[in-house]
């Protein structure tokens, strides 16, 4: 990463997090992102991290290009800017919580088979830079913890009970009620209130 007061001189850097196990919709508790600072002598940083605004980033290869938003779109309401001088070498924390929150909050998101990405773009301004170690640098590479609780998802079921014989008859009878049983539980074992259940009968 590279400050600059020219655009032409500045150095944006990402960092892709593959097979993101998070569910969409998850609570985010804590997302922290730990890199590690390689020297002491370029160890300032001056920019501003965004995630990725896609179900699933494209890796580097396919895609260089970090600075336009119309090859990789950012989050719009989560940003974290990161301004620290002389960090010196070693691990470095940030908070990315929000960040991280809204890139699974996407209604397409989903965990396993999907690539998590962190955008970090330079400040303008004087000359500054850092290096952090990459993926090939042993173990040292970046390293994104996240500390989540599962979405409240209530899912409906069969009743243990079974269903009641057919005897709809146009009447209001202890029948008619029980026509159709079913269970809600949730997955996540908490408790839920549920205010209102509507089924299309247009089809029936």
């Amino acid at each position: 990463l590279y400050r600059s007061t020219s655009a032409g001189s500045r150095y944006n850097a990402g960092i892709r997090f593959q097979n993101a196990t998070i569910p969409q919709g998850s609570i985010i508790n804590r997302a922290e992102l730990q890199a590690y600072s390689r020297y002491d002598t370029t160890d300032d940083i001056y920019c501003t991290i965004y995630g990725e605004k896609s179900n699933n980033s494209q890796d580097f290869s396919t895609n260089p290009k970090i600075q336009t938003e119309a090859n990789r779109p950012r989050t719009t309401a989560s940003s974290v800017v990161w301004q620290q001088a002389n960090m010196g070498i070693g691990w470095e924390t940030k908070d990315v919580t929000a960040v991280v929150q809204e890139v699974v909050n996407q209604g397409t998101w989903e965990a396993g088979n999907k690539a998590l990405t962190l955008l970090f773009i330079s400040d303008s301004g004087s000359s500054a830079g850092i290096y952090f170690r990459s993926f090939d640098s042993g173990s040292s590479y970046p390293v994104l913890y996240v500390d989540y609780t599962l979405p409240n998802t209530v899912i409906i079921g069969d009743h243990s009970g079974g269903q009641a014989a057919d005897a709809l008859d146009g009447n209001l009878s202890r029948n008619d009620v029980d026509l159709y049983k079913f269970s809600l539980f949730n997955t996540d074992a908490s408790t839920v209130t549920v205010d209102q259940i509507v089924f299309n009968l247009s089809a029936v």
